[in-house]
C-alpha cells in the first residue's frame, strides 16, 4: 500500500500552476492508495463546485467551491486516467482571502467524517483545526486513515488539538495511518505525546526498512520564521503491528518550501479475514446510505421560504453576518452572529441595522450558517411605511 501526505498550500504557492502539474505528475507516476493533504484551499466568493461520483459526502455541509484544489486536483487526474475517491473539509478563513481545509483521497470508497479537534471554534481565527478522517479498504482489509494538520505547541494547542484526535479515534476498530503536518519536531514534547499515545502509534521514518531523506522543511518559512535549519515536522504515524516498508521524503522542501513524504506498507490478511472486513464494509456502506437520506429529507423539509428578523453583525464585501433574533432568545447575551448570506447590495447596510429577511431553501448548518437570501427589509423602513 503506498501512500503520499503533503502540506500542498494549494493556491498560495509561487508557480502554483507548475506545482500543481508536479503533484498531478507525481501521483500519476507513482499510483499512491491513499493521499492526505493539508492546507487544501478555495477562494471566498467564487461560484460553488460542481461534484461528480467520486466525492465522498461527509458531515461537513461547508460547500465545496469552483477552485477548490481537492476539486481542481481530482477533475486533472480524471484526465490522466487515474480515478480516486475524496472528501474535503473546511477549517477555517485564511490569509484573508482563502476557506482552508483537509482533504483525503484514495482508490476506494471513503467513509468519511469532519471532526473539530480545537478548543477554538471561530472559523476566522486559524487556531480552528479539524480532523479529516475515513475508513476505506485495501486489499480486502478495512483501514481508518486520517489527514491533520495540527497547531505548534504554545499555549497547549496541540495538545488539547491531540486530546480531541484521540478521543475522535475512540471507537476506532481498524489500523489507523494518521498523515499530516503535526508542526512538532521530532524529538519534542509534541512528537513524544503522540508516540505515548492510547492510540499506539508508530512514526514510519522510525520503524520503516529503508528510509530515505529526513526534514520535511528547510527553514525559515511562516509559521518556523526563526528557524533556520532543517525540520522533521510531518509524519506518517500508523498503528502498532503494520509494517512499514519504506519512508521517503520527496520534492525537495527547499526554495521551493514544499516536501512530502511517501510511505509503503505490507498488509497481511487471510481469507477469513477478508470476508469479514467485506461483509462489514457492506454494512458500512448501507449505514452511510441510511445517514445521507435522512440528511436529504432534512434538507427537504427546510426547502420552503421562511423569514427572519435580525441585527446586522458584521459586513465583509458582499458577505453579511447576521445575529437573528430567534438565536439569540436561545443564547442569551449572544452578540456574534448566527447567519450569514451573500447580497450583492450590502453596502446598502451598516453595522446595527436591524433586517427582515426571506431565506429560500436549505440552510447549511455550520456556524454561523449559512443561506440563500432573496428578499431584505430593513425594519424601520418597514415601520415607516
Amino acid at each position: 500500500m503506498k501512500i503520499l501526505t503533503l502540506n500542498c498550500h494549494s493556491w498560495l504557492e509561487e508557480n502554483k500552476e507548475e506545482k500543481f502539474q508536479q503533484l498531478v505528475d507525481k501521483i500519476v507516476a507513482e499510483d499512491f492508495d491513499v493521499i492526505a493533504l493539508q492546507e487544501v484551499n478555495q477562494t471566498q466568493g467564487e461560484e460553488g463546485g460542481i461534484l461528480d461520483e467520486w466525492y465522498c459526502l461527509n458531515n461537513d455541509t461547508w460547500p465545496i467551491l469552483k477552485d477548490n484544489f481537492a476539486l481542481a486536483l481530482s477533475e486533472a487526474l480524471q484526465i490522466e486516467d487515474k480515478e480516486y475517491y475524496w472528501t474535503w473539509g473546511f477549517s477555517h478563513y485564511s490569509y484573508g482571502r482563502f476557506e482552508e481545509g483537509l482533504a483525503l483521497f484514495s482508490k476506494e470508497p471513503l467513509l468519511a467524517k469532519v471532526t473539530q479537534v480545537s478548543k477554538c471554534s471561530d472559523i476566522n481565527d486559524a487556531r480552528r483545526r479539524i480532523l479529516v478522517s475515513a475508513v476505506t479498504e485495501k486489499e480486502g482489509q478495512l483501514l481508518t486513515v486520517g489527514s491533520i494538520h495540527h497547531s505548534w505547541w504554545a499555549d497547549d494547542a496541540f495538545k488539547i488539538e491531540w486530546e480531541g484526535l484521540e478521543k475522535a479515534f475512540e471507537e476506532n476498530q481498524y489500523p489507523l495511518i494518521l498523515a499530516g503536518d503535526f508542526n512538532q519536531i521530532a524529538g519534542t514534547i509534541g512528537h513524544e505525546l503522540v508516540l505515548n499515545s492510547r492510540l499506539k502509534l508508530k512514526d514510519s521514518f522510525q520503524i520503516a526498512e529503508n528510509v530515505i531523506g529526513e526534514a520535511t522543511i528547510e527553514g525559515p518559512i511562516d509559521g518556523w520564521n526563526d528557524h533556520n535549519g532543517s525540520l522533521r515536522i510531518d509524519y506518517v504515524f500508523v498503528s502498532e503491528g503494520l509494517k512499514v516498508k519504506n519512508h521517503t521524503v520527496v520534492f525537495d522542501g527547499g526554495e521551493s518550501r514544499w516536501s512530502a513524504i511517501t510511505m509503503g506498507l505490507w498488509l497481511k490478511s487471510s481469507k477469513e479475514d477478508v470476508l469479514v472486513s467485506k461483509i462489514k464494509q457492506r454494512i458500512l456502506v448501507l449505514v452511510f446510505i441510511l445517514i445521507a437520506g435522512f440528511i436529504f429529507l432534512q434538507l427537504l423539509s427546510n426547502r420552503r421560504n421562511r423569514d427572519i428578523v435580525g441585527t446586522v453583525t458584521e459586513i465583509h464585501q458582499q458577505r453579511v453576518t447576521v445575529l437573528t433574533d430567534d438565536y439569540q432568545q436561545e443564547n442569551g447575551g449572544q452578540s456574534q452572529g448566527d447567519l450569514v448570506f451573500t447580497w450583492e447590495r450590502a453596502d446598502e447596510f451598516q453595522i446595527g441595522d436591524r433586517l427582515k429577511i426571506t431565506i429560500k431553501g436549505p440552510v447549511l448548518t455550520s456556524f454561523p450558517e449559512q443561506a440563500t437570501v432573496t428578499k431584505i427589509e430593513k425594519i424601520n423602513e418597514i415601520k415607516e411605511k
